[in-house]
């Protein structure tokens, strides 16, 4: 069991994922490097220097690692092999069967098939479940488009702009989270908020669901962590 912090980025980790296996825990962060540490007890096992602009996001696809920062997007297979994938800066990625880059400069797109949609402006968080993407950022707006019917259709919306979003894979449960302090929470086939949370009005930037889809974890500039009962309505802080 870990019982103490990883220490290793000097500056703000900005992007975390977990292998397949849960043998590995992956980090990225401000230091333009992508960090490997054993799920077990913590230990630093590799560093790779990737993107000197920053690491912002990760995703974990087989035995390759896909990063994305203001430098572009870069791939790393067996521990510490970089190979080139875009230019494009990167603010999100999301996988499924696929890799989706979602771009700073707005652009959505799927990494075997290309741009497919664009953005108001950069954006800054996305989830998938069932091929589709939910995404959003600075311009407020969360929106959704499938790899099977390429047309955006716009969920919701949060003032100041979005900052989190995560779904209940095979649940068809999303929720966001923004500057505006709210949560909210959909299902995708319907395409409508059904619940609304709000925390203590202070900006939120982290938001998780459970993975049935039940109980909702976010948290912000506050430094409070809430954990939200849909079924119950019941709210848990911690300070």
């Amino acid at each position: 069991m870990i019982t103490a912090p990883f220490t290793g980025h000097p500056g703000l980790v900005r992007a975390i994922a977990i292998e397949p296996d849960g043998s590995r825990i992956i980090t990225g962060g401000d230091d333009g490097t992508v960090r490997f540490w054993d799920a077990t007890d913590g230990e630093e096992l590799a560093v790779v220097h990737v993107l000197p602009g920053g690491v912002r996001s990760l995703a974990a696809f087989g035995d390759v690692v896909f990063c994305g920062g203001p430098d572009g997007s870069r791939t790393l297979t067996s521990g510490s092999t970089i190979a080139h994938v875009g230019v494009v800066p990167i603010g999100a990625i999301a996988r499924d069967e696929d890799i989706w880059f979602c771009g700073l400069d707005g652009s959505i797109a799927i990494h075997t098939y290309g741009d497919i949609a664009t953005y108001d402006g950069p954006v800054h968080a996305a989830a998938v479940d069932n091929s589709r993407l939910f995404y959003g950022g600075p311009a407020g707006l969360v929106q959704t488009i499938s790899s099977r019917a390429p047309s955006v259709a716009t969920i919701t919306a949060h003032e100041g702009g979005v900052t989190a979003i995560a779904t209940a894979r095979g649940t068809g449960t999303v929720v966001s989270a923004g500057r505006d302090g709210l949560v909210k929470v959909w299902q995708a086939e319907e395409d409508r908020v059904v619940h609304t949370f709000s925390g203590d009005g202070e900006p939120l930037h982290a938001v998780a669901i459970s993975a049935d889809g039940h109980v909702v974890t976010f948290g912000g500039a506050s430094g409070r962590v809430w954990q939200w009962d849909r079924r119950t309505d019941a709210v848990t802080q911690h300070a």
